[in-house]
């Protein structure tokens, strides 16, 4: 339910001679931090992925580039261990936080933006 603890498979592997590490990402997840963790790591992945679906669906170039590195991470961690990676976790944080600016009701509007509605409004009167 809660898992054996992180590094706990690869410190019993090496107490035995012969250090193991786990390449699929999914599997070491639930090994090591339980159907508890797995389940809240999850969670995250799949609120950012619906948040840039919805951004990429009205138009977002961004976040379908942000929506493709995530499904071909997703993928790729189904072979490889990519946790230990650098670049996921600034892909994610990128993602975090483009999904952040993009859904905040008070994010400032930048110069393109506001002559477009400016415009928009002109034409309404």
């Amino acid at each position: 339910m809660f898992g054996a603890g992180i590094g706990a498979h690869y410190e019993q592997t090496a107490a035995n001679g012969d250090p193991l590490v786990i390449h699929n990402v999914p599997v070491w997840l639930l090994a090591e931090t339980g159907a508890v963790g797995f389940l809240v790591f999850l969670s995250v992945g799949v609120l950012i992925t619906r948040s840039l679906w919805q951004q990429w669906s009205s138009g977002s170039q961004m976040a379908g580039g942000l929506l493709l590195f995530f499904i071909g991470a997703a993928a790729m961690s189904m072979a490889h261990d990519l946790l230990y990676q650098r670049v996921i976790w600034f892909f994610l944080g990128l993602g975090l936080g483009y999904v952040q600016w993009t859904e905040s009701p008070h994010r400032p509007t930048l110069q393109n933006e506001a002559a477009s509605s400016e415009s928009e409004n002109q034409e309404k009167t």
